[in-house]
């Protein structure tokens, strides 16, 4: 009774049914979807994996490129957690802005893909709601966040008398060092 008011429902909707008459042609059917979903979950891991490994190289190329900012912090007082909060700042926001830069894209191709597959069948084949738009940007933030630690804890580490001796200062460090130096004399006060 419950079967025919299920297939009533789905060929109201538009819905072919698709029934097993064997046990055997229903667990295959079963494996089969089974390993679809085992296959885009093993392929969406990697592409976090990938994502993650190219935020940490962006933030160690970071850390290389300002060695003489970070000596010049370190040198007027910067603390391993302020050199180390200032990457984790950097990653925090790569992670919101590539979330945010993502939902944008998929959102466009949501409205095309939906428009298209309205017109040939009638119906949406992709829905994005806000509770799968914030599980996005959230996974993108905490991702980034987990990838920033290494380069901002070998920022923290640097010796500020090396990295002031490898080149002369920019006007970026200076006015860097210069905010710094301010927000430490305030928080001593303070």
């Amino acid at each position: 009774m419950k079967e025919n008011k299920t297939r009533n429902i789905l060929v109201s909707l538009g819905t072919n049914s698709v029934t097993y008459n064997d046990k055997k042609t229903a667990v295959k059917a079963v494996a089969t979807i089974s390993s679809n979903i085992t296959s885009s979950n093993i392929k969406k891991g990697s592409l976090l994996l990938v994502s993650a490994i190219m935020i940490l190289v962006v933030l160690y190329i970071s850390v290389v490129e300002r060695t003489k900012e970070i000596g010049v912090l370190k040198a007027i007082g910067a603390r391993r957690k302020d050199i180390k909060r200032i990457f984790v700042s950097e990653a925090f926001l790569i992670g919101l802005f590539s979330g945010v830069i993502a939902l944008g894209i998929s959102s466009i191709i949501m409205m095309v893909a939906n428009t298209v597959s309205n017109k040939a069948f009638g119906i949406n084949v992709v829905n994005i709601t806000p509770a799968y738009a914030l599980f996005g940007v959230g996974a993108s933030i905490i991702i980034s966040m987990i990838a920033g630690i290494m380069p901002a804890s070998k920022a923290a580490k640097l010796d500020p008398v090396e990295s002031l001796r490898r080149e002369t200062c920019s006007y970026k460090a200076t006015i860097i060092a210069f905010f710094l130096y301010y927000y430490i004399y305030l928080r001593k006060i303070t």
